[in-house]
């Protein structure tokens, strides 16, 4: 696999090589040469979570709800954040 440098110093990473490692338009990458050899190292942002991997993260002293009460609760965020 081949690529050219530019004329403004831009490389092309082919196809391939970004969907096998999920690099998206954006990706930031750390750069240095290593013995000739030009190395991109993708820097470690935050990835996005879902509710399961957090579930159960955030303390809570308050007192005990029913599953009515938690449900109200979230039915009155919703229609905040919806007015």
């Amino acid at each position: 696999m081949r690529t050219r440098l530019s004329a403004k110093g831009q490389i092309v990473v082919p196809s391939e090589v970004r969907r096998a490692n999920q690099w998206l338009p954006g990706t930031e990458f750390e750069v240095e040469t290593r013995g000739g050899a030009l190395v991109l190292t993708p820097v470690a942002l935050v990835k996005p979570t879902t509710m399961d991997e957090v579930f159960g993260s955030l303390r809570y002293d308050g007192p005990a709800l029913s599953i009515e009460e938690m449900d109200e609760g979230v039915a009155r965020s919703f229609r905040r954040r919806q007015s």
